[in-house]
């Protein structure tokens, strides 16, 4: 199994309300397998789920663990950044989403339902987690997830560009603080394939981010969750 991680950098003090799409701001893909190695003592894993710095209450949702998450994820009149990778590759969901869509216009909208694929994801993201930390625990100060302890999401964020609201909202597996005193977005992906490592291989060596469309479908995922977070 790979675990890979996608990371973006921002200085807490710097400016971080504008992106430049003709730049490379997707730094990069890492593989890391599960190894047996002992978590370190010192956990750098936070108890307290924070929101990014930088970001308004008008410009995140916050969910409320309390209330059916369905029932909230179908209130927010926004695409996820998932949503609009799998629109823009054409995904075998993308029916079942547009009519969504539509119904949810005339106020209507289908349940949201969680299937098996993503309960799995969560029990991932948490190995995941276990082995980011293992792996890069001395360059990072505090890591937040963006869960609450039942593993529902805690943000979603669409923060402002030029000060206009935007169409799409996006929720984070979480955020780190580096020792250089960064911030960097963390984003878990698991899969048992060895596709995933290739195309992640040939993307860190060429910037070529077309040349799978497995992939394209993530990294237009994660330039979704840079805009939205301000990253």
């Amino acid at each position: 199994m790979n675990n890979v991680s996608t990371n973006n950098k921002e200085k807490i003090n710097g400016v971080s309300n504008m992106m430049n799409f003709e730049q490379q701001s997707f730094i990069g893909c890492e593989i890391f397998e599960e190894k047996s190695s002992p978590i370190k003592e010192k956990s750098k894993l936070s108890k307290i789920d924070k929101k990014l710095p930088g970001i308004s209450s008008q410009e995140c949702f916050k969910f409320d663990r309390n209330i059916d998450f369905s029932v909230q994820r179908n209130k927010l009149n926004k695409y996820g950044a998932s949503e609009v990778s799998n629109i823009l590759i054409g995904d075998a969901e993308l029916k079942g989403l547009m009519i969504n869509r539509v119904l949810k216009y005339f106020g209507m909208g289908l349940p949201f339902e969680e299937n098996l694929y993503m309960l799995k994801g969560k029990e991932l993201e948490n190995l995941g987690f276990r082995e980011f930390v293992k792996a890069h625990g001395d360059n990072i100060d505090v890591l937040y997830k963006n869960k609450y302890a039942n593993g529902v999401d805690k943000y979603n964020y669409f923060k402002k560009m030029d000060g206009l609201a935007t169409l799409v909202g996006s929720t984070i597996d979480g955020w780190f603080i580096n020792k250089d005193g960064d911030i960097e977005l963390l984003e878990i992906k698991s899969s048992d394939s060895n596709y995933m490592s290739s195309a992640i291989a040939e993307y860190n060596k060429n910037g070529n981010f077309s040349s799978s469309k497995y992939f394209f479908k993530y990294y237009v995922q994660a330039q979704m969750q840079l805009a939205c977070t301000g990253t």
